[in-house]
């Protein structure tokens, strides 16, 4: 079960705390990964902020799980290391694939219910 949680992160490009259900980790350590990878029974209208532990410049995409190669949901940008992205709404039941652009055999999903 996913709570909402007070996200408080050091400023770097934001200057704001972010209320959101689940961060997403996008880490190094030894091997690119996110963390958690995949969230199942997601609730809706619910947020996720990926959060950049690694030291360098990540960027995520958004996709519907049935269509991985069309056009993104949503594309953060650059996310700098130790900054975040702006949280992202799931407000659609359905199955949701993120990537790490530079990565993109890195994969976590999002179960919407």
């Amino acid at each position: 079960k996913y709570v909402a949680t007070d996200l408080t992160v050091p400023p770097m490009s934001h200057d704001r705390e972010v209320k959101v259900v689940q961060p997403v980790e996008i880490t190094a350590y030894g091997e690119f990964a996110f963390e958690p990878r995949d969230l199942l029974a997601f609730p809706p209208n619910a947020k996720i902020v990926w959060i950049n532990r690694d030291a360098t410049d990540h960027a995520i995409e958004v996709h519907p799980l049935d269509d991985d190669d069309g056009e993104p949901l949503f594309a953060s940008g650059p996310i700098a290391p130790g900054d975040y992205s702006d949280p992202i709404p799931f407000d659609t039941p359905g199955r949701f694939v993120f990537r790490a652009t530079a990565h993109p055999d890195v994969v976590g999903t999002v179960f919407v219910e």
